[in-house]
């Protein structure tokens, strides 16, 4: 399940008029204008037929190629949108460094390669992302794990098709954050919670997300 709130506060230093998603509003010198919306329901799923693993005394390193179906609740006019509209291939590796030799605590570095198709309603092919993610996770008990995290995204192509705007222009964001996964049935069924609060964004959406996923392993 997903729940997303977009609040978008805007200054004119002239007459015109602003859109945002579906709606849109008009603006004269020095006045400002509030448009929000939110949607709860069910995100896109996440199918991953490949994930391979090593694992030694101080290191673990994985491999994996999964794919976003755009399975959530999605629509144009929406700014708050739970899914993201179009599929998205995912190529991602995974380290773990353990410096006591134990899997108790271990530093997490993670660089994922993502490149998407076209939207579902519209001429817009969004621009290959890569993302790193780094951070600590330390494990409280044998089912319970607490981690502090950090990421930076940047968009390495652009977009593309006749309604793509601001092609010349690659998004970016950072963020940093906390986890804590919680292993309902060991090595097989976990619920993972995240809290993440973005910073230096560019041509996109900044802001606090919260997200809880699980993960079944068979």
């Amino acid at each position: 399940m997903g729940y997303t709130k977009v609040d978008v506060k805007v200054k004119a230093n002239a007459t015109g008029t602003i859109s945002v998603g579906g709606e849109s509003k008009v603006l004269s010198a020095s006045k400002t204008a509030e448009i929000m919306d939110r949607n709860t329901g069910f995100g896109d799923l996440y199918v991953q037929p490949l994930w391979l693993n090593w694992r030694k005394k101080y290191y673990e390193i994985g491999v994996s190629y999964g794919l976003w179906c755009p399975t959530g609740f999605y629509d144009k006019d929406n700014i708050a949108n739970i899914g993201m509209g179009f599929l998205t291939q995912q190529l991602q590796a995974t380290a773990y460094y353990y410096p006591f030799g134990t899997h108790g605590t271990a530093l997490m570095f993670r660089p994922t390669y993502e490149w998407n198709s076209k939207k579902i309603d519209k001429d817009v092919q969004p621009g290959q992302v890569c993302t790193l993610e780094y951070g600590i996770v330390q494990a409280i008990n044998p089912r319970l794990e607490f981690g502090l995290t950090g990421y930076n995204v940047w968009q390495v192509t652009r977009d593309h098709g006749s309604a793509a705007l601001n092609k010349e222009v690659l998004d970016r964001v950072s963020g940093f954050g906390a986890t804590i996964t919680c292993w309902a049935i060991q090595h097989k069924l976990a619920i993972t919670g995240k809290f993440n609060q973005e910073y230096r964004a560019k041509d996109r959406f900044e802001g606090t997300a919260w997200a809880l996923n699980g993960l079944l392993v068979w």
